[in-house]
Protein backbone atom coordinates (compact mmCIF):
# COMPACT_ATOMS: atom_id res chain seq x y z
CA UNK A 1 0.00 0.00 0.00
CA UNK A 2 1.22 3.41 -0.29
CA UNK A 3 1.86 6.79 0.94
CA UNK A 4 0.72 6.37 4.67
CA UNK A 5 0.52 8.97 7.30
CA UNK A 6 1.19 7.58 10.41
CA UNK A 7 -0.11 8.20 13.72
CA UNK A 8 1.69 6.97 16.57
CA UNK A 9 -1.61 7.72 19.02
CA UNK A 10 -3.61 5.32 17.40
CA UNK A 11 -0.83 2.38 17.40
CA UNK A 12 0.12 3.01 21.07
CA UNK A 13 -1.14 0.92 24.09
CA UNK A 14 -2.29 2.89 26.52
CA UNK A 15 -2.02 1.86 30.59
CA UNK A 16 -4.61 2.97 33.16
CA UNK A 17 -3.52 1.68 36.42
CA UNK A 18 -6.25 1.41 38.61
CA UNK A 19 -4.64 -0.13 42.47
CA UNK A 20 -3.71 -3.55 41.19
CA UNK A 21 -5.16 -4.16 38.31
CA UNK A 22 -3.32 -2.81 34.84
CA UNK A 23 -5.60 -3.01 32.13
CA UNK A 24 -4.16 -2.71 28.38
CA UNK A 25 -5.91 -1.41 25.85
CA UNK A 26 -4.70 -1.48 21.70
CA UNK A 27 -6.84 1.10 19.39
CA UNK A 28 -8.36 -0.34 16.48
CA UNK A 29 -7.23 1.33 13.34
CA UNK A 30 -10.43 2.77 11.33
CA UNK A 31 -10.15 2.31 7.82
CA UNK A 32 -12.57 3.17 5.44
CA UNK A 33 -12.27 2.77 1.26
CA UNK A 34 -13.36 5.03 -1.75
CA UNK A 35 -13.41 3.60 -5.07
CA UNK A 36 -11.81 6.58 -7.70
CA UNK A 37 -11.62 6.03 -11.23
CA UNK A 38 -11.52 8.10 -14.36
CA UNK A 39 -8.40 9.93 -13.53
CA UNK A 40 -5.67 10.43 -16.27
CA UNK A 41 -3.52 8.18 -16.45
CA UNK A 42 -0.31 10.45 -16.33
CA UNK A 43 -1.56 12.83 -13.90
CA UNK A 44 0.99 12.81 -11.31
CA UNK A 45 0.27 10.24 -7.98
CA UNK A 46 1.30 13.60 -5.73
CA UNK A 47 -1.10 15.13 -7.46
CA UNK A 48 -3.94 12.15 -7.12
CA UNK A 49 -3.18 12.41 -3.81
CA UNK A 50 -3.04 16.11 -2.53
CA UNK A 51 -6.32 15.90 -4.17
CA UNK A 52 -8.24 13.60 -2.06
CA UNK A 53 -5.65 15.02 1.61
CA UNK A 54 -7.94 17.73 1.33
CA UNK A 55 -11.10 15.45 2.67
CA UNK A 56 -9.08 14.10 5.71
CA UNK A 57 -6.04 11.78 7.05
CA UNK A 58 -4.98 9.13 4.12
CA UNK A 59 -4.57 5.88 5.76
CA UNK A 60 -2.71 5.05 2.21
CA UNK A 61 -4.20 3.94 -1.16
CA UNK A 62 -3.93 1.52 -4.06
CA UNK A 63 -3.89 2.88 -7.51
CA UNK A 64 -4.15 -0.37 -10.31
CA UNK A 65 -1.20 0.88 -13.37
CA UNK A 66 -2.88 1.60 -16.60
CA UNK A 67 -6.77 1.12 -15.22
CA UNK A 68 -7.16 5.11 -14.59
CA UNK A 69 -8.52 2.92 -11.12
CA UNK A 70 -7.82 2.71 -7.42
CA UNK A 71 -9.06 3.05 -3.83
CA UNK A 72 -7.90 5.59 -1.03
CA UNK A 73 -8.46 5.14 2.25
CA UNK A 74 -9.53 7.08 5.08
CA UNK A 75 -9.46 7.25 8.51
CA UNK A 76 -12.59 7.88 9.57
CA UNK A 77 -16.23 7.40 7.60
CA UNK A 78 -16.96 11.41 7.67
CA UNK A 79 -13.78 12.05 5.71
CA UNK A 80 -14.93 9.56 3.07
CA UNK A 81 -18.22 10.61 2.90
CA UNK A 82 -16.64 14.38 2.09
CA UNK A 83 -14.31 12.65 -0.67
CA UNK A 84 -17.73 11.00 -2.22
CA UNK A 85 -20.08 13.62 -1.66
CA UNK A 86 -17.30 15.85 -3.91
CA UNK A 87 -18.04 13.50 -7.20
CA UNK A 88 -16.78 14.17 -9.50
CA UNK A 89 -13.94 15.80 -8.31
CA UNK A 90 -11.99 17.83 -11.27
CA UNK A 91 -8.39 16.73 -11.05
CA UNK A 92 -6.15 18.33 -13.68
CA UNK A 93 -8.87 19.19 -15.94
CA UNK A 94 -10.37 15.34 -15.47
CA UNK A 95 -13.44 14.38 -14.10
CA UNK A 96 -12.58 11.96 -11.49
CA UNK A 97 -15.53 9.44 -10.20
CA UNK A 98 -15.28 8.92 -6.14
CA UNK A 99 -17.23 5.77 -4.77
CA UNK A 100 -18.14 4.05 -1.59
CA UNK A 101 -15.78 0.74 -2.04
CA UNK A 102 -17.82 -2.38 -2.02
CA UNK A 103 -17.23 -4.11 1.18
CA UNK A 104 -14.37 -7.09 1.01
CA UNK A 105 -16.39 -9.07 3.07
CA UNK A 106 -18.93 -9.78 0.17
CA UNK A 107 -15.66 -10.54 -2.13
CA UNK A 108 -13.26 -13.71 -2.58
CA UNK A 109 -10.50 -15.06 -4.27
CA UNK A 110 -11.32 -17.97 -6.36
CA UNK A 111 -7.70 -19.80 -7.59
CA UNK A 112 -7.41 -23.41 -9.90
CA UNK A 113 -9.66 -22.03 -12.58
CA UNK A 114 -9.52 -23.76 -16.12
CA UNK A 115 -8.97 -21.08 -18.78
CA UNK A 116 -12.54 -22.03 -20.50
CA UNK A 117 -14.35 -21.67 -17.39
CA UNK A 118 -17.33 -18.89 -17.81
CA UNK A 119 -18.95 -16.89 -15.68
CA UNK A 120 -22.05 -18.97 -15.71
CA UNK A 121 -19.99 -21.58 -14.76
CA UNK A 122 -18.12 -19.81 -11.80
CA UNK A 123 -22.14 -19.09 -10.76
CA UNK A 124 -23.01 -22.31 -11.01
CA UNK A 125 -20.03 -23.63 -8.86
CA UNK A 126 -20.88 -21.29 -5.90
CA UNK A 127 -24.50 -21.05 -6.39
CA UNK A 128 -24.92 -23.29 -2.97
CA UNK A 129 -23.46 -20.53 -0.62
CA UNK A 130 -25.73 -17.48 -2.40
CA UNK A 131 -25.88 -15.17 -5.12
CA UNK A 132 -23.07 -14.09 -7.09
CA UNK A 133 -23.18 -10.68 -8.25
CA UNK A 134 -19.31 -9.80 -10.03
CA UNK A 135 -16.92 -11.69 -11.09
CA UNK A 136 -13.55 -9.93 -12.24
CA UNK A 137 -11.34 -12.59 -14.01
CA UNK A 138 -7.91 -10.47 -15.15
CA UNK A 139 -6.19 -11.33 -18.20
CA UNK A 140 -2.57 -11.90 -19.27
CA UNK A 141 -0.79 -9.79 -22.12
CA UNK A 142 -2.06 -11.99 -24.94
CA UNK A 143 -5.80 -11.68 -23.67
CA UNK A 144 -6.18 -15.27 -21.91
CA UNK A 145 -8.22 -15.47 -18.83
CA UNK A 146 -5.63 -16.19 -15.50
CA UNK A 147 -6.48 -19.18 -13.65
CA UNK A 148 -8.23 -16.70 -10.47
CA UNK A 149 -10.98 -14.78 -10.44
CA UNK A 150 -12.37 -12.08 -7.55
CA UNK A 151 -16.01 -12.91 -7.00
CA UNK A 152 -18.49 -10.88 -5.28
CA UNK A 153 -21.69 -12.51 -3.49
CA UNK A 154 -24.71 -10.07 -2.73
CA UNK A 155 -24.57 -10.76 0.80
CA UNK A 156 -21.42 -11.19 3.31
CA UNK A 157 -22.47 -13.78 5.02
CA UNK A 158 -22.66 -16.14 1.53
CA UNK A 159 -19.07 -15.55 1.10
CA UNK A 160 -18.37 -16.72 4.68
CA UNK A 161 -19.87 -20.00 3.65
CA UNK A 162 -17.52 -20.22 0.68
CA UNK A 163 -14.76 -19.53 2.51
CA UNK A 164 -15.21 -21.39 5.58
CA UNK A 165 -15.72 -24.42 2.81
CA UNK A 166 -12.58 -23.77 1.51
CA UNK A 167 -12.60 -25.34 -1.94
CA UNK A 168 -15.52 -25.92 -4.77
CA UNK A 169 -15.49 -27.63 -8.03
CA UNK A 170 -15.99 -25.37 -10.69
CA UNK A 171 -16.16 -27.35 -14.35
CA UNK A 172 -14.73 -30.32 -13.57
CA UNK A 173 -11.78 -28.58 -11.78
CA UNK A 174 -11.15 -27.94 -7.51
CA UNK A 175 -10.69 -24.66 -6.71
CA UNK A 176 -9.49 -22.62 -4.10
CA UNK A 177 -11.92 -20.05 -2.15
CA UNK A 178 -10.25 -17.87 -0.09
CA UNK A 179 -9.77 -14.20 1.57
CA UNK A 180 -8.31 -10.98 -0.30
CA UNK A 181 -5.65 -10.26 2.01
CA UNK A 182 -3.26 -7.54 2.14
CA UNK A 183 0.44 -8.38 1.39
CA UNK A 184 3.45 -5.59 1.42
CA UNK A 185 3.02 -2.97 -0.26
CA UNK A 186 0.14 -4.46 -2.51
CA UNK A 187 -3.48 -3.53 -0.71
CA UNK A 188 -4.41 -6.94 -2.07
CA UNK A 189 -2.53 -9.78 -2.61
CA UNK A 190 -4.64 -11.63 -4.89
CA UNK A 191 -3.49 -8.64 -7.68
CA UNK A 192 -0.25 -9.03 -7.40
CA UNK A 193 0.26 -10.67 -11.18
CA UNK A 194 -1.90 -8.06 -12.89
Amino acid sequence: MGDIDNDDEEDKEEQEEDGECTAQVKRKKVEVKVRIKGFDEDCPRSTLLAAFRKFGRLQGHWIKPMTNMGYIIYSNRNEAAKAVAASPLSIEGVDVQVEWSDSNQRKVYLGGLNPFTTFEDIQAGLDQFGVVVKCSRPENEEGRPLPYAFVTFKRAEDAKKALRVGSVWVKDHYCRVKHITRKGNNMFSDFDNF
